[in-house]
């Protein structure tokens, strides 16, 4: 399902770092930067940043407040491992629609390249959530269009993300029960409760996030249990199905078992 989409980081997330001599507000931009590529991240998805952005801001490191420059490079490239850059990218213009007089300017978007033709493309921005068309021109004959989502939080990716991928299908598991069954552990082991409904399970499927650098589970956190919910994917099905259980109310638990960007996420 990852594969479907492709992410981009917006030069203004770079640029903002030029002329900044203010620790808090170069603290604020990792704060807020940082959660977004790790979306992509999570996803195991393609992220691409430009090259020349990259370069503007190595000059401008060699004039940076001698008190940041150890830190600041270094920790912005930690952010991009495992990024990748784009030399030159394609050549996108927006529509300015106006009947028989319509022009076309041309678009910043320009480390878009050729796999934004295929995919779902998401763009990381520090200002911008909005949905944009843009026309890709290779030759004199050759003309495509491109549709970006341009966001600038981690919820809005992740409501995207889960509009775009397969249908994902809750499926009753005894060995869990739900509210109103119990549980019937195989081989006496211990198991956890489903605590809700199947059709509450369904609901909390449907907005569940996911790690796959660590397993193919989904997570959520149920407000009513105030604790999270796990949906263990039943493997390679065409019903895509997961069943469900909830954890234990311990944070030491919660660290155990639920990966760390997911905790993030939820802020738990």
């Amino acid at each position: 399902m990852e594969s479907n989409f492709v992410f981009y980081i917006h030069s203004d997330i770079l640029d903002y770092l030029y002329c900044q001599n203010d620790i808090v507000l170069i603290k604020s931009f990792f704060e807020k930067t940082t959660p977004l590529i790790e979306v992509g991240k999570q996803i195991n998805a393609k992220i691409f940043y430009s090259k020349e952005s990259i370069n503007n801001l190595n000059d401008y490191f060699k004039i940076f407040p001698q008190e940041f420059s150890p830190s600041i490079p270094d920790r912005l490239f930690d952010l991009l491992t495992d990024c990748k850059e784009i030399s030159n990218g394609l050549f996108c213009f927006h529509v300015l629609f106006a009947q028989k007089n319509t022009q076309i300017q041309h678009s910043d978007f320009h480390y878009l390249d050729s796999l934004s033709l295929k995919s779902q493309n998401i763009i990381f921005s520090l200002y911008k959530n909005e949905e944009i068309d843009l026309l890709q021109i290779e030759s004199n004959s050759i003309f495509n269009s491109v549709r970006v989502q341009v966001f600038n939080d981690p919820k809005s990716i992740w409501s995207f993300i889960q509009g775009n991928i397969p249908t994902r299908n809750y499926n009753f598991s005894s060995k869990h029960g739900n509210k109103h069954t119990i549980a019937i552990p195989p081989n006496g082991e211990d198991v956890s409760q489903l605590r809700c409904t199947d059709m509450e399970a369904q609901v909390l499927l449907n907005t569940a996030i996911f790690d796959l650098r660590e397993k193919k589970f989904h997570y959520n956190f149920d407000l009513t249990e105030n604790t999270y919910i796990v949906f263990p994917c039943e493997g390679i099905n065409p019903q895509n199905q997961y069943h469900a259980y909830h954890l234990d109310n311990d944070t030491d638990i919660w660290e155990k078992e639920v990966p760390k960007s997911i905790r993030k996420f939820y802020n738990k």
